[in-house]
């Protein structure tokens, strides 16, 4: 008897806008299944890796040019890009529209 063929399941994506970049772009997180993610402007830049995994908490890397770091600062997260660390206002900060 041949198998059915299985249907990928699909998975929503939740997203919370953090902020924007200094040209505009939207910082966002999405949780994709139990995947914690980093987009800008919808582009995964990083995954907070998972508990039980080598990279627990923290950013991993997935787009090769941009690398985000935790920080004690107001804004929580240091984002880089090309070695240079990327200016970003969080959606918090009053007086700001997204």
């Amino acid at each position: 008897m041949a198998r059915k063929a299985q249907t990928p399941v699909t998975e929503t994506a939740t997203r919370t806008i953090l902020g924007v970049l200094s040209g505009g772009e939207r910082v966002v997180l999405e949780m994709v299944g139990r995947d914690l993610w980093l987009t800008i402007e919808g582009v995964q830049i990083a995954r907070r890796g998972r508990l039980g995994s080598k990279g627990v908490k923290t950013w991993i890397p997935v787009h090769r040019r941009w690398l985000v770091r935790d920080t004690d600062g107001p804004l929580g997260i240091q984002i880089m890009h090309n070695g240079v660390e990327v200016e970003w206002t969080s959606r918090l900060t009053p007086n700001h529209d997204i």
